[in-house]
């Protein structure tokens, strides 16, 4: 998909377009998200690649159901697949009506289709039925049943093929499967009656009610988090507490529109947890808030075909700006609880008052990291959603306000960028140990930043 979409894929008028960098909004319109293409309209208007989407899109949707339980790697896309927008959204509850939620679940599209892309291994890991012990006075499962029923064929698949393998210790990795086939078959079954608004059983509730709990015994603080949920990952409770943050690089483009080698690396990764709040009706009680963990998804694009690893990755998280996308600023608030500022949003049928524009829509220049810096430091930029694309010139300066070297100058769509110096000049020569300023000069907007230098 992202290698149709970009030069020297698209002709328009005769002529090749030269669109540098696909968008991962293709990736999931491809995989069947008619939402999407509504994020996508100013780049398809920019670069008129829309004859190539929809001919992947064509090609996506011919295939027949078998298709998509050949391999492993079939069955998570198909079960992502679920998670779109239905074309009728009258019966769901009112939050599932808003496009803040189906941002959300664009959001989590994209963020496990980062994680196939890093390892084609399943991440959300092993299942298990924990002791009856803490009850929540009530519980929600997410009513998308499509989604549980591929998960189930998905996880039924994957303990056929690992039974048949002639390995003398699987690891219970069949088990695992078999438990969470099981998992996903009762979720379907709440979901369904969620949709439908008629009552859970009790066998239902006892389910829930063991989603998750502290302590081996009880809710004693005595250990790490069990039940069903904690058991879903691989190896149990004990790993949900790894941090388990990956990176991809998924496209390269050696040279910008204008032919200059840029050596870009588009890549899509994953970070923490963010906790989702959920208000909906229940049948015993009316409105009632819920809270529950979902992915976050992000993108960064390097220069100097500088391709990240899971380590750099983990590394520089914490010291750089998150590199999310502007439409998850529709329902995701900052550490604060404010909003994260003006991004794009999908029409339907339910509208939601639009957020505060508390955070600046210009471009950020962020801290290098590391600093203080011996061989080589990473900057990072964030070019703003607002149009296409956007002038941006990068250059250091020496702390007598002597041009010491030019990192950037050219056009960038939005997006997060990092950029690497490697200590030199722009003749080569390496400079020495000092203080040095990182300046973003796009379009009239001037930010700086100080470096340190120590050889």
């Amino acid at each position: 998909v992202t290698g149709s979409v970009v030069y020297d894929k698209i002709v328009y008028q005769n002529s090749k377009v030269r669109r540098m960098l696909p968008s991962t909004q293709d990736v999931v319109f491809a995989l069947g998200n008619d939402a999407s293409a509504q994020l996508l309209v100013p780049e398809l208007d920019s670069y008129h690649y829309a004859t190539n989407l929809a001919a992947l899109r064509y090609l996506v949707d011919s295939y027949e159901p078998q298709f998509w339980k050949t391999t492993f790697y079939n069955g998570w896309l198909n079960a992502v697949r679920s998670l779109t927008p239905p074309q009728q959204r009258d019966g769901l509850p009112a939050f599932m009506r808003t496009a803040a939620w189906w941002q959300e679940k664009l959001n989590t599209q994209l963020a496990s289709w980062a994680e196939l892309r890093h390892d084609n291994l399943l991440y959300a890991k092993q299942s298990y039925t924990g002791i009856p012990a803490c009850s929540y006075p009530f519980a929600y499962v997410e009513p998308i049943p499509e989604f549980y029923k591929r998960i189930a064929v998905l996880a039924d698949t994957a303990s056929v093929y690992f039974q048949r393998l002639s390995i003398a210790d699987m690891g219970g990795v069949p088990q695992y499967f078999e438990e969470m086939k099981l998992t996903a078959d009762t979720l379907t079954a709440i979901a369904e009656k969620e949709l439908a608004g008629s009552g859970l059983d009790e066998s239902e509730k006892g389910f829930l009610r063991r989603t998750m709990y502290l302590g081996p015994f009880g809710c004693s603080r005595g250990g790490g988090p069990n039940g069903w949920y904690a058991d879903l990952y691989y190896g149990g409770p004990p790993s949900t507490t790894e941090q388990n943050t990956v990176v991809a690089d998924v496209h390269t483009s050696p040279a910008d529109a204008a032919g200059n080698m840029v050596g870009w690396v588009l890549h899509a990764g994953t970070g923490p947890l963010n906790m989702a709040f959920v208000v909906t009706d229940m049948p015993e009680a009316g409105p009632v808030a819920f809270v529950g963990p979902v992915l976050s998804y992000y993108e960064q694009v390097t220069t100097n075909f500088k391709r990240l690893t899971d380590e750099e990755w983990q590394a520089q998280f914490a010291a750089l700006t998150a590199a999310r996308p502007s439409w998850v600023n529709l329902y995701l608030a900052d550490a604060s609880g404010r909003s994260r500022g003006e991004g794009q949003t999908l029409v339907t049928g339910v509208r939601i008052n639009p957020p505060d524009q508390s955070l600046p829509q210009s471009a950020l220049l962020a801290q290098n990291y590391p600093n203080p810096f011996n061989s080589s430091t990473m900057i990072q930029i964030v070019v703003p959603g607002l149009k296409v694309s956007t002038n941006v010139d990068l250059s250091l300066y020496d702390i007598q306000g002597r041009l010491v070297r030019r990192l950037l100058r050219q056009a960038l769509s939005p997006g997060s960028y990092l950029v690497r110096w490697d200590g030199r000049a722009g003749d080569g020569r390496a400079v020495a140990s000092g203080v040095y300023v990182s300046r973003l000069n796009t379009e009239g907007s001037v930010q700086t930043r100080k470096m340190a230098l120590l050889r």
